[in-house]
């Protein structure tokens, strides 16, 4: 007599905490963790593509804006093909290119493309940042990036506590191991 009753109780816990979840799923996404993905074709690591979510900065502990193009970059959603006579520049980095804590006009990379402009050069720049990767990231997001479309350049922005803090690293490419030492 008690066990229908259990199995009744445990029942509607789990359609309470399944409805619970979807119910945070659709209504607030900024609680799942917006970190990166591999996109499982390339080995690029991507943001959720299409992602409009909030990412908590772990620095400053705010609450900032994400939003992602269709190939889950903190960018603009424009076509890969190439155009004639227009520079495609690709900035690989860790946040400092992902640049969350900064509005989408104040990076880098966009600033980058408004001067080329200002100059009179014809130039797309890319920003590919993903935050809270390192050397070994970027290398393989380099290799993703020729892949997606080809750039005629790749800028990759390096910093010594995150990309050289650990001393040694390993990744897969075409399934082979590829390890990394730094000394």
């Amino acid at each position: 007599l008690r066990t229908p009753r259990l199995l009744a109780s445990l029942a509607r816990c789990g359609a309470i905490l399944m409805a619970a979840e979807i119910l945070i799923g659709v209504y607030a996404p900024s609680f799942y963790n917006v970190n990166i993905r591999n996109d499982g074709s390339s080995g690029g690591y991507i943001y959720v593509p299409n992602i409009d979510a909030a990412y908590l900065n772990p620095e400053s502990g705010r609450l900032l804006r994400l939003h992602t193009n269709s190939y889950g970059f903190r960018d603009l959603d424009r076509p890969l093909t190439k155009i004639p006579s227009v520079t495609d520049i690709v900035v690989l980095g860790n946040s400092f290119v992902a640049a969350h804590q900064v509005s989408e006009r104040e990076r880098f990379s966009t600033l980058l493309e408004e001067n080329l402009a200002a100059m009179g050069r014809r130039a797309r720049v890319f920003n590919m940042g993903v935050h809270a990767q390192s050397a070994i990231n970027h290398m393989d997001l380099a290799i993703y990036a020729d892949r997606l479309f080809s750039p005629d350049l790749i800028v990759l922005f390096l910093t010594v506590e995150a990309d050289f803090g650990d001393s040694s690293t390993s990744t897969f490419r075409d399934g082979h191991r590829i390890s990394y030492a730094v000394d």
